[in-house]
């Protein structure tokens, strides 16, 4: 008997993968560029601000300018910025107004002597005994 061939391994029949493939339209890109384009607009507009109001103001309107972008020369501000009002150019809460390491009431709140209200209550009333007595002194303003 003639022996028979083996036969070879069958392939399984292979699985058809159909590839759908979705062209993107090249319309929408983002808006990034959008609001960093904005910030350089304002930027250039600020800028030409700037250089319009040196070149357009006097030495006098300058100095008024860079006193009130100053917070550090608040006893200075009384002759060039603001110094025609009730408190001329100072606020209430003054540089000299302001309490230090060094003050009393800090230390006395710390230990728990005087409360956080007291305190409040004193500053207070000091602040409106100020105003009263540049109200009287005024002529304008006692009215």
């Amino acid at each position: 008997m003639a022996s028979q061939p083996v036969p070879e391994f069958e392939e399984a029949p292979r699985p058809i993968i159909v590839k759908k493939v979705t062209i993107v339209e090249g319309g929408h890109h983002g808006g990034a560029w959008k609001v960093a384009y904005a910030d350089f607009v304002t930027a250039m507009m600020a800028f030409f601000l700037l250089l319009w109001l040196l070149n357009a103001t006097t030495e006098e309107q300058k100095q008024g300018l860079a006193d009130y972008f100053t917070p550090t020369l608040v006893q200075m501000s009384d002759k060039s910025a603001g110094g025609t009002n009730l408190l001329k150019g100072s606020s209430v809460t003054d540089r000299d107004e302001m309490p230090t390491a060094k003050s009393s009431a800090i230390t006395a709140t710390a230990t728990g002597s005087v409360s956080a209200r007291e305190l409040s209550m004193k500053r207070s009333s000091a602040t409106r005994q100020a105003i009263e007595q540049i109200l009287q002194s005024t002529p304008r303003l006692r009215e």
